[in-house]
């Protein structure tokens, strides 16, 4: 499988544009599994699942009321199951998963916060490390992978810590760095929220971040994209779109 990972500040349009990116790449014959299904996948081929069964279980977690239950348990079998497999796994796992232990905000953050993003990063660690191992030609869109983990983690922290969170990160087939101007942001945020009065706290350091990340990512041979939303969502992605086809 292949794993293409989002990233960009709160309301620059991520989830427009992974709908638009996937939309676009089903029309260009190209096989793309919502990351939401990867527990299955994992499932089915820990199961050493046959035809009629992979069809049954993935007809069964079609089903929007039956998926609510069989994700829920999947997913969790899958963060068990592969962070055993990271006990052994090769550099740079180890040595990305002690970094981000270790460093995972800012020390005088609200607790409950600090918790809730570590949960979100090993869940995301679990699902990148179970897209990477699988086999098959799938593209895998992620709008909160480890990339957008690191937007998250580094919040608050020390910037030499971020760099080195970029440095140590397992590397996605492709980053599509999602852009937009301040104005536009700013209204999409206002729109979720009237009362949002931190814009300037809350996107130009996710901004600062995303433009480092992708700039290390891209120099360890990532290959990049950007995406600005303040085009029409299909002419937006039409650039990215054509980059993922020619790495197929």
């Amino acid at each position: 499988m292949k794993r293409l990972e989002l990233i960009g500040p709160p309301g620059v349009g991520k989830t427009t544009i992974l709908g638009a990116l996937q939309q676009a790449l089903r029309r260009q014959g190209c096989a793309v599994l919502p990351a939401r299904w990867v527990p299955l996948m994992v499932k089915l081929k820990e199961q050493q699942a046959g035809p009629g069964q992979r069809w049954l279980e993935s007809w069964l977690y079609g089903r929007r009321g039956l998926q609510r239950w069989m994700r829920h348990k999947y997913e969790k079998e899958m963060v068990r199951g592969e962070y055993k497999r990271l006990r052994e796994a090769a550099s740079p796992w180890p040595e990305f998963l002690a970094h981000g232990l270790a460093n995972s905000a800012s020390a005088d953050e609200n607790p409950a916060l600090r918790l809730e993003r570590m949960l979100s990063f090993i869940r995301q660690a679990a699902l990148a490390h179970a897209v990477d191992r699988l086999p098959g030609r799938e593209v895998v869109l992620c709008d909160e992978g480890l990339a957008q983990r690191g937007i998250s983690l580094g919040q608050g922290a020390d910037p030499a810590l971020v760099q080195t969170y970029f440095r140590l990160m397992p590397l996605p087939a492709m980053v599509i760095k999602v852009t937009a101007p301040d104005e536009l942001i700013h209204a999409r945020l206002t729109q979720r929220n009237q009362a949002v009065q931190r814009f300037h706290a809350m996107v130009e350091p996710a901004r600062a971040i995303s433009e480092e990340g992708c700039r290390i990512l891209a120099e360890r041979g990532a290959v990049v994209a950007v995406v600005n939303t303040e085009q029409p969502p299909a002419m937006a992605v039409a650039a990215a779109v054509s980059l993922i086809k020619e790495d197929k």
